[in-house]
């Protein structure tokens, strides 16, 4: 009888264990709000070399990417670089992308890769047929939207015209609060069908920051006498759109491509 007990107890403890590695090694699903379109706009559907879809939206006589650029490749097929070592982003003077805190599952289908600078001024990131936008055509947005583009956005408007109109990511954060700076003083109309989502940055020093709070987005445009490129942000404290050009080239920032006309 001890023996058959001493069995019973081996093969429980054994089950029990069993059930408890199955347990560790299921992924815990991950559930995020999809990204509010506008609804009372007609979007249109572009595709990347990686076979990504897009939705994409005219706003006056352009048309943008309604959403950020995810692809891993250049458009010719070369593979971009993948960076996730924070010293090997720090250093470096190539192109790379990688994705927010260094996390796909979470940040790839909503928010979209970041890229560094280096990546942009290749001219091969967007689609054939798109292009990284530069300042005139970023002014171009601006303005149509009715605000003065790069000036302090104290009183500005064409933020908000472009965020996303739901609270949910720019309040609370993409990671369910991590990274907010400030609550959500300005909430998005985005009349203009942009849908900007708060995707943050990637530092020079490889650190993730601003989720849920800031988006920046690079411009081709590089300034003459630093060599830096322009880059366009929004955030959740005021309405306006700013630019500037004080982040260096190994920097992430998101990108929206514009159609060529």
């Amino acid at each position: 009888m001890r023996k058959i007990s001493k069995i019973s107890e081996r093969f429980l403890l054994f089950i029990s264990l069993l059930i408890l590695i199955l347990s560790c090694k299921k992924d815990k699903p991950i559930t995020q709000n999809p990204i509010i379109f506008n609804p009372d706009l007609t979007y249109g559907t572009m595709t990347d070399y990686d076979g990504n879809e897009y939705k994409t939206i005219t706003i006056g006589t352009q048309i943008w990417m309604a959403e950020n650029l995810k692809t891993t490749k250049f458009n010719d097929g070369i593979d971009i670089p993948l960076i996730t070592d924070y010293n090997s982003w720090n250093n470096s003077t190539t192109p790379a992308y990688s994705w927010y805190d260094n996390n796909s599952t979470f940040y790839k289908s909503i928010y979209g890769a970041l890229y560094n600078a280096y990546t942009i001024n290749t001219g091969r990131l967007c689609p054939l047929g798109w292009s990284v936008p530069n300042n005139n055509d970023l002014t171009t947005l601006v303005t149509f939207l009715g605000d003065t583009a790069g000036t302090y956005p104290y009183s500005a408007r064409a933020g908000n015209k472009l965020r996303e109109i739901d609270t949910y990511h720019w309040t609370i954060g993409m990671a369910g609060g991590a990274g907010v700076w400030y609550p959500s003083t300005n909430v998005g109309t985005n009349e203009s069908g942009f849908t900007a989502l708060p995707c943050g940055r990637r530092g020079g020093d490889g650190s993730s920051v601003g989720s849920g709070s800031n988006t920046y987005w690079w411009s081709s445009s590089v300034h003459v006498l630093v060599g830096n490129n322009w880059y366009w942000s929004v955030g959740n404290v005021y309405g306006g759109v700013a630019s500037n050009y004080d982040f260096s080239k190994n920097y992430g920032f998101s990108v929206r491509c514009l159609k060529i006309n």
